[in-house]
């Protein structure tokens, strides 16, 4: 739990990356699906931090689903959280919201297109440090601006994903971002996670 005016759980210091695991007791399975919904607090910056760095822990302001070790981690879904509905600056943002076509492949191949990315913060490329945008929760397929394609892309809230073959490895939720708690964070309010 975070000391917020949302009922949640985020990070409990300004590092980088935390991590809760989720053990499958050895279960093996080929496919994951679930749903995660959250509340952007401060200026997340979807896919901006690629531009910054491209380690694999810095791609993106949101929530990974992965399994395996640091050195054989795979990625099974992404939730990017960016700074608004609306955004100018492709470096705070994703390819369903930015108005401007020719978006760089900067999505890195580890991710491709299993991902979700949502904004609560309905102004203009704006958002403040320390501010709660609780009345539109990330990822639920709702609230977004009719300038992007954030809510139809991939159908939010539920993903579903194969991973191709069998694996038996427990699951990491980890939530990332590249600035301090105080400019950003993710707070999560809801998570469900199916496997078989």
């Amino acid at each position: 739990m975070v000391n917020s005016p949302v009922r949640g759980c985020g990070r409990n210091n300004d590092e980088h990356v935390t991590t809760a695991k989720f053990s499958v007791k050895n279960q093996i399975y080929t496919h994951v699906c679930g749903r995660i919904l959250s509340v952007q607090k401060g200026s997340t910056n979807g896919f901006g931090p690629t531009f910054y760095d491209r380690k694999p822990l810095h791609s993106v302001d949101g929530i990974i689903i992965s399994h395996g070790t640091s050195f054989t981690q795979r990625r099974i879904w992404t939730f990017a959280s960016m700074i608004s509905q609306q955004p100018e600056d492709i470096k705070s943002s994703c390819p369903c919201a930015y108005r401007d076509k020719n978006w760089p492949n900067l999505i890195p191949q580890f991710i491709g297109s299993n991902y979700f990315c949502d904004s609560g913060n309905p102004s203009l490329n704006v958002a403040e440090p320390d501010t709660y945008y609780s009345e539109d929760v990330l990822w639920d397929g709702k609230g977004c601006s009719r300038n992007n394609t954030c809510c139809q892309f991939n159908k939010p809230p539920w993903f579903v994903t194969d991973l191709g073959g069998p694996v038996s490895k427990d699951l990491d939720v980890s939530i990332l971002l590249n600035g301090n708690r105080r400019n950003e964070d993710v707070i999560v309010t809801h998570i469900e996670l199916y496997i078989w």
